[in-house]
């Protein structure tokens, strides 16, 4: 954010500054990047623009944001996707648990879905529970990158059926067979499940505080612990940041 912008939005907070001015300021931006992308303008100039009016609290920029999530231009609905989930607008995780379950947009837009699922991990909450089962079941032979930003934002929901489920997916990762059947997994189905089950390994670690190596032994500790088992303190953002 410029230095003048942090001086208006200071004043504005302070009641030195009158709401009119920075309200013409974000009608006229939001304008603008309407312009930019009506002339099919480089995405590098539409998302500077983008910068600047997401540093505003305003819903009118919350409600623009939202709707450049349906874009037909992949890279202005990745950009969108991102900046709204930094925004914690609940009708985004609406859109996102609607757009999650979405077959098609992961098969004809997969980088768009890819923010879908990034945004999600960001913004998740306990509604989004059931739909990331399925999405999570869907992937996890078959696409990594999906499978394994489904499981960390599932395991942002810090409820003890989550953990349990967590730890069958886990033991489905650790089988060399499809599941429900006695066929062995192709090359790409082993790799992908690989991946999903280093990811669920850190998630579960993160949600227990308990580190263990193996379904075995995680099945184990879940039996003994389940019951009496209590949440650690979440991550703090720096935390999770790395």
């Amino acid at each position: 954010m410029s230095r003048v912008r942090v001086l208006i939005v200071v004043l504005v907070a302070a009641g030195m500054w009158p709401q009119a001015v920075l309200a013409d300021e974000i009608g006229d931006s939001i304008t603008e990047v309407k312009t930019l992308l009506k002339e099919d303008a480089p995405l590098e100039h539409v998302k500077a623009k983008l910068d600047r009016l997401a540093d505003l609290d305003d819903p009118r920029v919350t409600k623009f944001v939202l709707k450049l999530t349906a874009s037909k231009r992949d890279a202005t609905a990745i950009a969108a996707y991102a900046l709204a989930a930094d925004r914690g607008d609940k009708k985004l995780v609406r859109l996102l648990k609607s757009r999650v379950d979405d077959k098609h947009l992961a098969k004809e837009r997969p980088t768009v879905y890819t923010a879908v699922l990034d945004a999600l991990v960001i913004c998740v909450d306990a509604s989004c529970k059931d739909v990331l089962e399925d999405v999570i079941q869907r992937y996890i032979s078959t696409n990594s990158d999906f499978s394994t930003r489904a499981i960390r934002a599932y395991a942002k929901v810090r409820k003890k059926d989550v953990v349990d489920q967590l730890i069958k997916w886990l033991g489905q990762t650790e089988s060399g067979s499809g599941t429900g059947t006695w066929e062995p997994l192709s090359p790409e189905a082993r790799a992908c499940r690989k991946k999903a089950e280093a990811v669920i390994l850190d998630r579960l670690t993160e949600l227990s505080g308990v580190v263990l190596a193996d379904f075995d032994g995680w099945r184990k500790w879940w039996k003994e612990n389940e019951r009496k088992f209590k949440f650690p303190d979440p991550p703090t953002a720096d935390e999770e940041r790395g």
